[in-house]
């Protein structure tokens, strides 16, 4: 980014693109900006309906992961860590701080999801991402 530049992530629901375009064209900035647009999906370790209440007024984080294994990597260690993985998203979940996970679409043929966190500061959210079982 060069000096005076910003960058911004929305979020936006649309029932298909031209609808999308639609809403985003009728946003007054649209003059000034371009849009990047990246069409997300269900991940299965997205936290179910009811978990997705508000943590009262703790601020937003989002994150990008990126998963890649060694090819040479054992099939049981991949499978291993993805359950686990699943299981400490359903955790995060239901504890609130885990707010939404989506898929994106792969990169250079690695794994991407993009998810929306809650915690008190960055300090939190930095110490549960290293603690993920797929971080290393």
């Amino acid at each position: 980014m060069q000096p005076g530049e910003w960058r911004t992530f929305g979020l936006f629901a649309a029932p298909d693109e031209d609808q999308l375009e639609k809403g985003l064209a009728s946003m007054p900035l649209r003059v000034w900006r371009s849009d990047e647009v990246t069409p997300l999906s269900p991940h299965p370790n997205d936290p179910p309906p009811e978990h997705r209440q508000a943590s009262g007024s703790l601020p937003e984080f989002f994150t990008i992961f990126t998963v890649e294994f060694a090819a040479d990597t054992p099939r049981a260690t991949v499978d291993e860590v993805t359950a686990a993985e699943a299981a400490n998203s359903r955790r995060l979940g239901i504890a609130g701080t885990l707010a939404r996970l989506w898929r994106l679409p792969p990169q250079d043929g690695r794994s991407r999801a993009f998810g929306l966190w809650r915690t008190p500061d960055a300090g939190h959210i930095h110490a549960i991402l290293a603690a993920l079982p797929a971080a290393p």
